[in-house]
């Protein structure tokens, strides 16, 4: 007897997955449990934002947070989505496939969300059975990372103007010194693209 994988498990895991990767890469492999999921993925913040309309609880958007307050300034200045597709595809790119499951739809969706927090808005996909895990980031957060020496892979614009630089998550951010990377981005005052 086969079981079925349930989707939100393989999401679950990935997150856990990642948070224990960024949590290791901010304390030079000191701590695997700084970074977390947030508390249903992101979903009772969206819950309780539609309810009352207001921000009360920023750092439960998205899908991780810090449990560390010694850390506070990743989840403070960033929001952050993790996805796990079947298949990332690059030429939705160039259709201008706006799907919600294709790599445009989740980058505006992510910079949408992320304008009303005013945060900067991270991206991070895999496709399943891919070893690369890619870091999607604004024109803001890039020039924060281009002081690192660190250029991304390659970018995309939608079409309402939102630009995505795409580096590698393992292979380039994790180079930066995780405190020269926290500096940067607490040393920034957060503007959207226009």
């Amino acid at each position: 007897m086969t079981t079925k994988t349930n989707p939100k498990d393989i999401g679950t895991n990935f997150e856990r997955e990642i948070a224990k990767e960024i949590s290791l890469w901010l304390t030079n492999n000191q701590d695997n449990k700084i970074v977390w999921r947030t508390v249903t993925s992101g979903g009772w913040y969206t819950t309780e934002n539609n309810k009352s309309n207001n921000l009360s609880i920023p750092t439960q958007a998205g899908d991780l947070t810090v449990i560390n307050p010694t850390y506070s300034i990743f989840s403070d200045n960033l929001y952050i989505e993790l996805k796990k597709r079947k298949n990332v595809s690059f030429w939705c790119i160039f259709n201008n496939e706006y799907s919600k499951d294709s790599l445009l739809g989740i980058w505006e969706d992510t910079v949408d969300k992320s304008k009303k927090l005013e945060k900067f808005p991270v991206l991070i996909i895999r496709q399943t059975y891919n070893k690369h895990i890619l870091f999607v980031t604004n024109d803001e957060l890039k020039d924060k990372i281009d002081v690192c020496n660190i250029e991304p892979r390659m970018y995309f614009k939608t079409i309402s103007g939102n630009t995505g630089y795409v580096y590698n998550l393992r292979e380039d951010i994790f180079k930066i010194e995780p405190g020269t990377f926290l500096e940067c981005i607490d040393a920034v005052s957060y503007e959207p693209e226009q």
